[in-house]
């Protein structure tokens, strides 16, 4: 191996020194008199330009990114040199290759190649090809780690769009790629998933094995932050299932592993997995996936007990990565756990500048808020408190996580839970932990559901009332066992903290303002829904949300398929015909897929729409009509974006998503806008709805069995 690699470098040497000593005679072309000697000089350095290219592709796989970076560079050279722009872009592309997978590391911008890129971009010409959709796709994950982000997105949006008119599957996939990374973030789940979903579905269509196993990776992420964990385990098996039948391990399965042994508290487990992706990781020399050993490694500390050993640690990756605010973060929680309160408020006081404006909405934002409410209230920030609340609040329901599925932090209605204790909300706080504990016991994530039962414990003791501290021992108790079956320190340390904060203080808290009555009426009375909970009644117009919501409260804890809510709504919003026989939930019909998005008629009338709209515009610009010529240009404009998007590689007719996945989409949108509307006017009753309804394939309405509202429907 040694042997190769240093032969490789060798050819490098020589064919690059040969480069080099081209370069007078290329630049002095236009004063050679003797043309056939131009001529030979370009043959040999298109020859040696070959050379390069396939050079840092052998040692890209070889696992050298610096002898490759180097290869392509010296690629890049000889096309400046020739003046050949199909040349700079190819050896642009392979350098981008290496920056995707060995290179700078996540959170720093590679100006280089971006200077590349933009050369390569401005000299390839304006027509659609696969190289310039690359070229941009590649450009707008590199712009995407400047100050230039809005840039960033257009041009990964005109990348996707040129790749959808090319027509090309493995460019389609490359850009589907970057786009799905570009666009990771809280407020786009569902997007996500139907991105991730499309690659997969392309990728084993041209059995393209590298890109299948990336938009799995991107399903088990967004899964995850969904809590469907039974999915996740799956398309974690498919993983190892693909890396195994490839036979080159790249750390996938590993990091996976690590990640869900930790949320079991199998930490042994989890360790030896560990040591396998670093291993991995090393051998490779992949930066990227020793950024994701360094943050698993950090969250198995933290759970060891050793939360101080983070410093060291998190204040060296911090000054290699600054723009990354979850390494930050990671300081902060490690500087408040370990009673370093001033440098903890040092660095919620650098992260907290403009009301946390300066933490990018990317992967890690969600997780990064969240952490930085327990350095929040370690430090009695109550004012901030507030506001992290309102950032929070609308991701209750959802798992936290850092990274792509890398680290389960917790449920967010944990958090919200910390916040509203030391808010003194403390109706709230205990009905967001009892969310979260019901959200980890469905998931199985032992550990994150002992620092809830912990939390839930402490604002009970505090309380100091008889049921509240039996139920407070009940919760310490159910902690404390797991904490000692599974070895946790980090949670006995968390354990003895709420106990002994519990017994040297005592805390008042505001009187709730949340209705106690345990019966409430949802019932509709013609267009007029009557709300009443506690001792306030509201009447709202109908929304079919409303109706799916009843349905689920008149069957509590019961798991409702989503083809049984669509029932209930207008036939208008479900195509009966194409739903197949057979079921696998209880009798529920399977829905099959809407066949082509426009049939051939449709896309006829299309194409021949265009054709005279753009004999109309012809004219209209003929006669110098600007407004007829926008308009005319708006309707081309969808036109064409309803043919791209309708036929796919090769001419073919794309299918319309599956009417299941479509119903799933819509019902959960309308639950969504129905507990929204109940909480305007109700806000207890909406909160209530919020953490107590679970939305999916499957469906239900879970609240506490010890606190649940009995509905009159």
């Amino acid at each position: 191996m040694v042997d190769s690699q240093q032969e490789s470098r060798r050819k490098m040497a020589e064919v690059t020194g040969l480069a080099r000593a081209s370069t007078p005679a290329v630049r002095a072309f236009p004063d050679l008199g003797d043309h056939g000697k131009v001529a030979g000089e370009r043959v040999a350095l298109v020859e040696r330009f070959n050379a390069l290219v396939e050079l840092g592709a052998r040692e890209m796989d070889a696992h050298d990114p610096v002898a490759a970076r180097r290869a392509f560079e010296g690629g890049a050279e000889v096309a400046r040199l020739l003046h050949r722009p199909d040349l700079l872009a190819k050896a642009a592309i392979g350098l981008g290759k290496i920056a995707s997978s060995t290179g700078a590391g996540p959170g720093i911008a590679d100006l280089k190649l971006i200077a590349l890129l933009e050369e390569a971009l401005a000299a390839i010409g304006p027509d659609d090809t696969a190289d310039k959709a690359l070229l941009l796709a590649r450009l707008a994950g590199d712009l995407y780690w400047t100050q230039d982000r809005d840039r960033a997105l257009r041009v990964a949006k005109e990348a996707l769009e040129m790749a959808r008119r090319i027509h090309d599957a493995a460019t389609l996939i490359a850009v589907l790629n970057f786009r799905q990374w570009m666009l990771w973030g809280p407020d786009n789940l569902e997007q996500r998933v139907a991105t991730a979903s499309e690659m997969a579905w392309i990728a084993e269509q041209v059995r393209n094995w590298d890109a299948l196993l990336r938009a799995r990776q991107a399903r088990v992420a967004a899964l995850l932050e969904m809590g469907e964990i039974h999915e996740v385990d799956a398309e974690i098996a498919a993983i190892g299932n693909l890396i195994r039948s490839v036979g080159v391990p790249n750390g996938d399965l590993e990091r996976y592993r690590a990640m869900r042994a930790m949320m079991r508290g199998e930490l042994d487990d989890a360790e030896r997995w560990l040591a396998r992706e670093f291993a991995i990781a090393q051998q490779r020399d992949d930066r990227s996936l020793l950024f994701t050993h360094a943050g698993q490694h950090c969250a198995l500390l933290v759970e060891r007990g050793r939360a101080a050993d983070l410093l060291p640690i998190l204040s060296g990756t911090s000054s290699e990565v600054p723009q990354l605010p979850s390494v930050r973060t990671g300081i902060a929680v490690a500087c408040a756990r370990t009673n370093r309160i001033a440098q903890a408020r040092n660095e919620f006081e650098y992260l907290a500048a403009d009301d946390f404006a300066a933490i990018p909405k990317d992967w890690n934002w969600l997780g990064t808020i969240a952490n930085l409410t327990e350095v929040c209230v370690r430090i009695g920030d109550l004012e901030r408190a507030s506001i992290l609340y309102r950032m929070i609040a609308p991701y209750a329901g959802r798992a936290v996580t850092l990274g792509y599925g890398d680290v389960y932090c917790n449920s967010a209605c944990h958090y919200l839970g910390i916040l509203s204790a030391a808010m003194g909300e403390t109706d709230r706080a205990l009905r967001e932990f009892e969310s979260s504990i019901r959200f980890n016991r469905r998931i199985g994530a032992c550990v994150a559901l002992g620092y809830t039962q912990i939390e839930y414990a402490g604002v009970l003791l505090r309380m100091q009332g008889r049921p509240e501290t039996a139920r407070a021992n009940e919760m310490l108790g159910l902690a404390r066992e797991a904490a000692e079956t599974l070895h946790l320190d980090g949670l006995r340390n968390e354990l003895a903290r709420v106990t002994e904060s519990s017994t040297s203080q005592t805390v008042s808290y505001p009187a709730s303002r949340a209705p106690r009555s345990q019966v409430g009426t949802f019932r509709r009375e013609g267009d007029v829904w009557t709300l009443l909970w506690g001792e306030e009644t509201v009447r709202l117009r109908h929304l079919k949300g409303l109706q799916l919501i009843a349905h689920l409260l008149e069957r509590p804890g019961q798991a409702i398929h989503v083809a049984e809510l669509a029932e209930l709504l207008d036939r208008k919003e479900v195509d009966a015909a194409v739903m197949a026989a057979g079921s696998s939930h209880g009798g529920v019909r399977t829905l099959a897929d809407t066949g082509p998005i426009l049939d051939a008629e449709a896309k006829q009338a299309y194409r021949a729409r265009l054709r005279e709209l753009r004999r109309e515009l012809t004219e209209a610009e003929s006669m110098n009509d600007p407004g007829r010529c926008e308009r005319i240009g708006a309707e081309i404009d969808f036109l064409e974006a309803e043919l791209i998007r309708a036929v796919g590689l090769g001419g073919r007719d794309r299918r319309g998503p599956s009417v299941s996945e479509r119903i799933r989409v819509r019902v959960t949108n309308l639950i969504r806008a129905g507990v929204a509307s109940i909480a305007e006017h109700h806000p207890a009753m909406g909160h209530h709805l919020r953490v107590s309804i679970q939305t999916g394939t499957l469906c239900s309405y879970s609240p506490d069995p010890g606190n649940a509202p009995k509905w009159i429907t």
